[in-house]
């Protein structure tokens, strides 16, 4: 990520992507549903943020200032009710303090029936200093009401909407309006 005010690098996103044998490089939308039904959405976001806070100790070691790195967490993550003790031991044993990290949350997740371990483990996560963001807003069909409950601290517009908006003025007008809705 790079701020569009300083040019500086302000983070990165840790992406999974998985290099088939045969087929090249996959995006998680050929293989996430299948590790959603083998569940191994927890397996693959421990593994997840441990090569995102080894990347972040080994470019701290060498003097690379990387503000924030993004990773994302899963409902099924989200439920587990150690989560907050494993992430405060996997930040403590790379040496980064909570607000290095930003945890992207699909906003599918805010738009389910509130589960209370997901709330705990949210709040939970804002309240020990991660920056929480909202990722692929505007196709969960999350309510104002449940995304301020969680103290969101950005919003990330789903790819859908600002695709064209370069040069269709429907779509300038959308992106817009979800930008003051953010403010």
């Amino acid at each position: 990520m790079i701020s569009t005010d300083t040019g500086h690098v302000t983070g990165f996103e840790a992406l999974a992507r998985w290099e088939h044998p045969q087929k090249g490089v996959l995006g998680p939308q050929v293989f996430l549903p299948f590790a959603e039904q083998a569940d191994l959405m927890e397996r693959l976001g421990q593994v997840m943020r441990h090569h995102a806070f080894a990347a972040m100790h080994q470019w701290n070691r060498v003097g690379v200032v990387v503000p924030r790195i993004g990773v994302n967490f899963s409902s099924e993550e989200l439920r587990d009710p150690a989560l907050i003790d494993r992430l405060k031991w996997e930040l403590d044993q790379n040496d980064l303090t909570p607000d290095r990290l930003t945890v992207e949350i699909l906003e599918t997740v805010f738009s389910r029936r509130p589960d209370d371990v997901i709330t705990r483990n949210v709040i939970s996560m804002s309240k020990l200093g991660c920056c929480i963001d909202l990722d692929d807003f505007g196709t969960g069909h999350a309510s104002i009401a449940s995304i301020k409950r969680f103290d969101v601290s950005r919003i990330k517009i789903d790819r859908s909407f600002v695709a064209k908006a370069d040069r269709d003025a429907s779509q300038q007008q959308l992106v817009s309006a979800i930008l003051t809705m953010a403010e």
